[in-house]
C-alpha cells in the first residue's frame, strides 16, 4: 500500500491546510479563511482555536483576525543542510555585525545548536 493510499486524519490534514494559508504572516479573517479552505466556518473556527492552544496562530481581539505565529518547516536532516544553516548564519552575522544563533525545541527545552558573533 503506498503512503498516498492511506486514510488520513481529515481534522489534522484541515488544520494544516489552514495554517499553510496563513504562512505569509498576514493576519486573515474568519470568513476569509474558511472560503479559501472550503471549510464551514463553524469547523474553521474549532480548528483555529485548537491551533490557538496550540501555539501556532493568535486571534486579535479587536479585529478578531488570526495570524500564523508559527510556521511548519521540513526537518533537513544530514550534516550538509547543518553546515549550510551555520554557512548563512555566519554571513547573517558577519553582514549585520550581530550574533546569529539556531535554537531547536526539545521536551527539555530550547537547545542552542550554533552561534556566531
Amino acid at each position: 500500500m503506498n503512503i498516498t493510499d492511506k486514510p488520513v486524519a481529515r481534522a489534522l490534514q484541515q488544520g494544516l491546510d489552514l495554517l499553510n494559508l496563513m504562512k505569509d504572516g498576514e493576519s486573515r479573517n474568519l470568513e476569509s479563511l474558511a472560503i479559501a479552505s472550503g471549510l464551514a466556518k463553524s469547523s474553521c473556527l474549532r480548528l483555529l482555536d485548537t491551533l490557538i492552544v496550540e501555539g501556532l496562530v493568535e486571534r486579535d481581539p479587536n479585529s478578531k483576525a488570526y495570524r500564523a505565529v508559527m510556521r511548519l518547516a521540513p526537518l533537513m536532516l544530514g550534516r550538509s543542510r547543518e553546515r549550510e544553516i551555520q554557512h548563512q548564519l555566519m554571513q547573517l552575522s558577519k553582514a549585520t555585525d550581530l550574533t546569529a544563533e539556531w535554537w531547536t525545541s526539545t521536551d527539555q527545552g530550547m537547545v542552542l545548536q550554533f552561534r556566531h558573533a
